[in-house]
């Protein structure tokens, strides 16, 4: 079963946004945190400023280094988009 991750980010309040902690549900529907992609993914930020383009830059960024990990899924969904 491929996972969807559920991406939640950290805005600072003033200029950037970044992943803050990715998780998924298991087949009991409970929420767990994905530590390994977390950890792949930690430091992936943009300019909060962007409108839409911030969660398709970060989305873009995101799907990058799961390929190149060779870590299979489903979809990338924002908790807390816009």
């Amino acid at each position: 079963m491929k996972k969807t991750f559920v991406v939640r980010t950290q805005y600072d309040g003033e200029d950037y946004r970044s992943v803050e902690e990715i998780s998924f549900y298991d087949e009991n529907g409970d929420e767990k945190v994905d530590l390994e992609v977390t950890a792949l993914c930690l430091d992936i930020s943009t300019c909060a400023d962007q409108g839409v383009d911030t969660w398709t830059y970060l989305k873009y960024k995101i799907q990058a280094r799961l390929q190149k990990a060779g870590i299979a899924y489903e979809d990338i969904e924002f908790e807390d988009r816009e």
